[in-house]
């Protein structure tokens, strides 16, 4: 299956964190909090986790809201999650 190609009006892509935010799924305050969780794991030498799985596993998003934000990634092409 050939690679999806980036949506031009899609416009440039978005962090993670920004979109659940725009999306209302969670306050930018869960989202820094998840980014500090995500940066402890990672100085305590723990495997990294993206942030999504951070924010599912402290109970910030669903997964039906993750798998949704997700989606909007592959719809633009963006392979950053």
């Amino acid at each position: 299956m050939p690679a999806k190609k980036p949506d031009p009006e899609a416009g440039p892509p978005k962090p993670f964190g920004q979109l659940v935010v725009d999306r209302g799924f969670a306050t930018r305050a869960q989202v820094e909090d998840a980014l500090r969780a995500q940066r402890e794991t990672d100085q305590a030498g723990h495997p990294h986790k993206l942030i999504g799985i951070v924010m599912l596993e402290m109970g910030f998003l669903s997964s039906t809201q993750l798998i949704e934000i997700l989606k909007e990634y592959e719809k633009r092409g963006d392979r950053r999650q």
